[in-house]
Order: C-alpha cells, then structure tokens, then sequence
C-alpha cells in the first residue's frame, strides 16, 4: 500500500488515495482517478467496493469505468464498465441471493492457500 501511495504522490496534485489499512486503499472518485500499481510479474488480484452516495432514487444508474494501461507505453492493457441501476430490494434481491449463491460455491471449490481465495471473494463471505 505504502508504495501505492508513494507513486500516487508523484502524479496526482491532489490527495484521492488514503490508506485505511495494511490491505486496503480508500480513493475519493474525480472525472478521471489514477491509482498507479507497482511493476510485478503475474496477475494482481484486488477488489473493488463502491459505496453510493445519500439520497439515490429508483430509477438512477451509476457508472463506472475501469481501464488499465501500462506504465511506459500508456497502452490498454485491460477495461471493464460496472453500471449499478438503482431499484428497490424486492427486485434485486433474488438476483444477488443467486450470485451470492454462485460466489460461496467457487469459494467452496477454490482451494485453500490459491492466490484468489483471499482477495477476490467479498469480505462478507467467511474465510476457510
């Protein structure tokens, strides 16, 4: 994180990352945010939380967008958009209680000490 951090400090005038804990970054969204990886071989498991503002209304739709480039060339090295509609509990719920569902049973059949079981499951589902 501290590395994170520093590399942060070098591009941005403003500070939008700030260290909650040994494992976990908070970043305050602008237009266009950068949080500046260190170079490492292999894949860099993380995940991402999104808390939404106070006052949502049924019927709203949030984006988010999220690319990856590489340091030197400023290539696209990967991209993803999550769009978060807002509706009411009884139209959502049955949907996240099936994928909930789907998340424990690859919990369930990742093996203990992968590289994916501790970082790409969601905290509220209880470690092995």
């Amino acid at each position: 994180m501290d590395e994170i951090l520093a590399l942060s400090a070098l591009r941005q005038h403003l500070t939008v990352l700030k260290k909650v804990d040994a494992h976990t970054l908070r970043c305050h969204l602008a237009d266009v945010t950068y949080i500046p990886l260190p170079a490492r071989k292999g894949t860099l498991a993380g995940l991402m939380s999104l808390i939404l503002p106070q006052g949502i209304r049924t019927g709203q739709a949030y984006k988010l967008s999220v690319e990856q480039y590489s340091g030197y060339t400023h290539k696209t090295l990967g991209a993803f958009q999550m769009t978060i509609p807002v509706r009411p509990d009884p139209e959502i719920l049955p949907e996240e209680i099936r994928k909930l569902s789907v998340m424990r049973y690859i919990q369930q059949a990742t093996p203990t000490g992968s590289r994916g079981t501790r970082t790409s499951l969601p905290s509220f589902l209880p470690r092995r």
